[in-house]
């Protein structure tokens, strides 16, 4: 891996008991570890760009507006690093009971490409 991509939660078999197992030697929180693949594909999730064009510290309070209205999770849309302070967030994302992933958005003259899941 590059060290840009953390890996927080999957499917890893189409057994249940052999994806949390699996999960557990991947050191995943339990409640991220899914039994079939459809349970990863049948959530809904947000873009913050609708909100903002890059999410800060104070967008957190979007969060539970987001859940509220029905939503699984974000998407949170980062235009550099250093932009939120990553446990806050996390914070505020499971006390509102939400999935993330992010990115941070390439400009032109960047490095590259880049995701960060939370």
């Amino acid at each position: 891996m590059d060290g840009e991509i953390d890996l927080v939660a999957g499917a890893f078999s189409s057994s249940g008991g052999k994806s949390r197992v699996q999960g557990k030697e991947l050191m995943l929180e339990p409640d991220r570890v899914y039994n079939s693949y459809e349970e990863v594909i049948m959530k809904y999730g947000l873009n913050t760009l609708i909100f903002t064009g890059s999410f800060k510290d104070e967008n957190t309070v979007l969060f539970e507006r987001i859940k509220k209205t029905g939503f699984d999770g974000v998407e949170i849309a980062l235009a550099q690093k250093g932009d939120l302070d990553y446990d806050r967030t996390l914070r505020q994302l499971k006390n509102n009971g939400l999935e993330c992933s992010g990115k941070r958005m390439a400009s032109y003259g960047s490095d590259s490409f880049s995701s960060r899941f939370i």
